[in-house]
């Protein structure tokens, strides 16, 4: 029996080294596997967080590779759903993360706060707290938009 397809996206880092210490700060992410040259160039890592893996490796613009903090943003957001969302808020935001929308409960039914990290990524971390109708979210939309 072969494996289902699985989806694992890898972020490219300003500072491998530091990446490493600060998801394991922030999101209590575990070192699973790092290879760096003899320069100290992150050539890959992979680390758990809960049951998923986040992949890294330091950025190489040479090789059309470049960090989000290089290119300014990143247009991707990163989410991270857990039941203990308050902690791991006051965690990530203890590690260095930059709050760009406090947590809070949102007219979608989640608990959840936008974070940027030290290498220039968005990060959701959210819990469902109820559920909602479509209606209710788009009404909420229009109403958050003006």
């Amino acid at each position: 029996m072969s494996k289902p397809p699985e989806l694992i996206m890898s972020l490219n880092v300003s500072d491998g080294k530091q990446a490493l210490e600060f998801y394991a700060q922030a999101f209590g992410a575990e070192p699973v596997e790092s290879v760096f040259t003899e320069e100290g160039i992150l050539l890959h890592a992979e680390m758990k967080v809960g049951e998923s893996r986040l992949m890294f490796s330091s950025e190489i613009p040479e090789m059309d590779a470049p960090s989000a903090a290089r290119v300014g943003a990143s247009p991707t957001l990163q989410c991270i759903e857990t039941d203990e969302v308050d902690a791991l808020y006051e965690q990530a935001v203890a590690a260095g993360a930059e709050v760009l929308m406090p947590l809070a409960d949102q007219f979608w039914g989640a608990r959840c706060a936008t974070l940027r990290d030290p290498f220039g990524y968005r990060w959701n971390l959210t819990k469902q707290i109820r559920e909602v109708s479509a209606e209710e979210v788009i009404r909420g939309a229009k109403e958050m938009m003006g």
